[in-house]
This record gives structure tokens, C-alpha cells and sequence, in this order.
């Protein structure tokens, strides 16, 4: 009796396409950035298809399906993407002229020609997508790690004297560490689509990047608003014992999310002191450098300063906790 309970209470196995169901979900669920992506994609295949049905341009709507395809998160991305597609058509355009020139006048010239472009795209294929590739997995723990690093190199920044310089890396940094968050995710779509002896490990793996992800964007998210008072932009400037206060912050604040990600590839992190202690003695420098009301000049900085400060450090603290 206690057996057939105990059966009946057992959960249902899922049905093998429920994973598929509960990607399409994700996919289609609003995030952040989707909507201006959106309305790029639609200006662009609109811009196309007005310029093709204007001079009624051949093949046109190749443009278009071009627009929906080479369409990134961000402007950064899209701009690269664009470029590498310029300039493999232009190579390619470049080696048809120069092939046809050499070997257009011989069949038999010609036909090695085309032998030898399938037999260099298969190993280009063996190589770099069979050899050289990794699982999406494997890819998806790899870049999730180089983002930990990278963000903790933006949290050193300025690492120059000259500001303009300065300013030129950070934004820099910021488009690369976004461009990283936006392959992080792609990849942990591409983890469902592989089977294989690891699957269930990937599969775990990927839930726990899927739910620190939102909370390493809001990380960089509030880093880039603490960069313009280390950048003492117009508006953001701090008295100076309040500016090495953070840049003690900073720097211990960069340690600890390598430590996160020296755990993440197995290593033993260095130790270091405690971000809450550093955090302490910034507050403990900016009220006394203002122990009373503060100055009309650094009110409105001072007021939004600690509390990114305390964001940051909240947010690293549970991170560190559960990484």
C-alpha cells in the first residue's frame, strides 16, 4: 500500500519537447535592449525595400533578409558584424575576377578551380567548425568567466592620466563587456540544442549563469555610472579623499569578482579583505569630509555616489556568496 502511494506520488516525467516550449518562452519574453534592436531591424529592411522599389534594383530583397540577419543587441556589434560581411563579399567578389581571369579560358584549368574552392571550404569547415570548436557549454562558462574579468578591469578604470583617453577605453570596455553579455546568452540558447553525455551538467550549468546573468548586468550597469565620478566628468566631481576612498573600493571590488571567476576555472583566489570593509571606510571618509549638511556643490553628487556605491557592493556580495 505505502509502495502504490508513494508511486502515485511520484512526479511525471517531462515530456521530451517541454525544454523547447520553455525556450521559445524565454526567447520571446521582453529583456532589456529587444526593443530598440526591433525598431533598428524595422527602419532598416524599411529603408531597403524604399530604396529597392525606388530604382527597382535586381534581387533586392536579399537586402532586406541582410538587414534581419546582420541586426546585433547593440550598435557596436552590428557595426563589426557588418564590417567582417564587407569584407569577406569584397574577397570573395576580389577572388571570382582574379580565378575567372586565370583560369576562365581552359575547362580543364577551370574545373580544377572549382574543385580546389569546395575542397578548401571543407577543410575550412573540418577545421574550424568540427577540430577548433568547442561545445556551447564549454563556450558559455569560458565567456560568462572573461566577462567576470573584464568587469573587473572596468572597475579599475581610469587607468590613464589623460581624460580623454580614459573616457576613449571605458567606452571601450563597455562595449565589449556588453557584447559579451549578449554572447553569454545566445550561447545558453545554443546548450539546449546539444545532446550528448554532458547535456544534464550544461543544462545545470546554464540555469545558474541564466540566473546570475540579470544580476551581472545591473553590476555593469551601476559600474557605469560610478566610472563618471572616478572620471571627475562635469557634475561628478568628489573632494579628493572621497576619490581615494573609492579607488581603494574599486580596486578591492575588482579583486573580489576575479576571485568569483578564479573559482569558476577551479583556482584558489587570492585572499583579500572584505568588500563590506572597504565599502565602510568610503562611507566613513564621505561623511567626514562632510559632517554636517552637505555643500550645495556636492549635494546632488554625494546623494547618488553611496548609493550606487552600496548597490555595487550588494550586488557583488551575492554573487560571491552564490558562485
Amino acid at each position: 500500500m505505502k509502495m502504490a502511494t508513494l508511486a502515485q506520488s511520484l512526479p511525471a516525467p517531462p515530456h521530451p519537447w517541454t525544454w523547447f516550449r520553455e525556450f521559445l518562452i524565454d526567447e520571446l519574453r521582453p529583456r532589456p535592449g529587444r526593443a530598440a534592436m526591433t525598431a533598428r531591424m524595422v527602419v532598416a529592411t524599411t529603408l531597403v525595400m524604399i530604396i529597392n522599389m525606388t530604382f527597382r534594383i535586381p534581387y533586392g530583397a536579399f537586402g532586406a533578409v541582410y538587414a534581419l540577419t546582420l541586426s546585433r543587441e547593440s550598435l557596436h556589434s552590428t557595426v563589426k558584424v557588418v564590417s567582417t560581411e564587407v569584407i569577406a563579399h569584397v574577397v570573395g567578389a576580389a577572388a571570382i575576377v582574379v580565378g575567372a581571369m586565370l583560369f576562365g579560358g581552359d575547362p580543364m584549368l577551370r574545373f580544377m578551380w572549382v574543385v580546389s574552392i569546395w575542397l578548401g571550404l571543407f577543410i575550412m569547415w573540418l577545421v574550424f567548425d568540427q577540430l577548433w570548436s568547442a561545445p556551447a557549454g564549454v563556450e558559455m562558462k569560458k565567456t560568462f568567466i572573461s566577462t567576470l574579468r573584464l568587469l573587473a578591469q572596468f572597475a579599475r578604470e581610469p587607468s590613464s592620466k589623460d581624460r580623454s583617453v580614459a573616457i576613449e577605453r571605458s567606452y571601450s570596455l563597455r562595449e565589449t563587456i556588453n557584447d559579451h553579455l549578449v554572447k553569454v546568452r545566445t550561447l545558453a540558447d545554443g546548450v539546449l540544442f546539444e545532446f550528448g553525455l554532458s547535456r544534464q551538467q550544461d543544462l545545470a550549468l546554464r540555469d545558474r549563469i541564466r540566473r546570475w546573468q540579470p544580476q551581472l548586468r545591473l553590476l555593469f550597469l551601476t559600474r557605469i555610472a560610478l566610472v563618471k565620478y572616478r572620471l571627475r566628468l562635469p557634475g561628478f566631481e568628489l573632494p579628493e579623499p572621497v576619490t581615494r576612498a573609492q579607488q581603494e573600493f574599486d580596486n578591492e571590488l575588482a579583486g573580489t569578482l576575479e576571485g568569483i571567476a578564479d573559482r569558476m576555472e577551479g583556482k584558489v583566489p587570492e585572499a583579500r579583505e572584505n568588500l563590506e570593509a572597504s565599502l565602510e571606510r568610503l562611507e566613513q571618509t564621505t561623511v567626514a569630509r562632510c559632517p554636517g549638511p552637505p555643500q550645495e556643490a556636492l549635494a546632488t553628487p554625494l546623494q547618488t555616489f553611496l548609493p550606487l556605491s552600496r548597490t555595487i557592493e550588494q550586488l557583488t556580495s551575492v554573487l560571491n556568496q552564490e558562485i
